[in-house]
């Protein structure tokens, strides 16, 4: 019967009691230890289609995703990120533009962060007391009840905008009260999931 490591992670070791059996210590081994490391997936989806029955993902597991060069723990329900993932360019409506800043957007521990300006396409500024429809944010990383921002623009810091995150449909919209800026910021805005 086969002992266990000392650092009480159960991997499996044979003692020289047992009888010989190459396959059954490697298989045990190689086993015990995948389980116990940081395992490469080649994509989230990857993962999802190896580790299933007798190899389903178990609580404390650790993985590294190659396309989204992210590492991740299972908590027993879900992958959480512990490492943030790539900035993803940000999806911008129709006849809107990055302005600076390389406009983005990444989850980092179930938060969603931002950063960047947009401006109009047409080079004209936005126009005031209206909504302004930036972009969607795609399924998954909509937040669970609207959010609401006050962000910079291009004047001074009396002229801002109130920046909107929709739950039902990932839009995000904007609002001017005063002026008419170039651009708008969505730095610094985060949302948890």
């Amino acid at each position: 019967m086969p002992a266990t490591d000392k650092y009480g992670q159960e991997i499996p070791y044979s003692l020289l009691t047992d009888s010989p059996d190459a396959q059954a210590l490697g298989k045990g081994i190689a086993d015990a230890a995948a389980g116990r490391s940081v395992m490469r997936f080649a994509s989230a989806a990857n993962r999802g289609a190896t580790l299933i029955g007798d190899s389903a993902a178990q609580e404390g597991m650790v993985t590294y995703v190659k396309d989204a060069d992210r590492i991740d723990y299972y908590d027993g329900a879900n992958w959480q990120p512990l490492t943030p993932g790539p900035w993803i360019p940000f999806p911008v409506a129709s006849g809107i533009s990055y302005n600076s800043g390389s406009p983005a957007y990444r989850l980092v521990n179930g938060v969603v962060e931002m950063r960047g300006t947009l401006r109009r396409t047409d080079g004209e500024g936005f126009d005031a007391e209206s909504v302004i429809h930036l972009g969607t944010l795609p399924g998954g990383y909509w937040p669970g009840y609207y959010r609401y921002y006050i962000v910079a623009t291009e004047w001074a810091a009396q002229i801002h905008a109130r920046l909107e995150i929709d739950p039902t449909n990932g839009w995000i919209n904007a609002l001017i009260l005063e002026g008419s800026p170039h651009w708008i910021a969505v730095d610094g805005v985060s949302s948890s999931l």
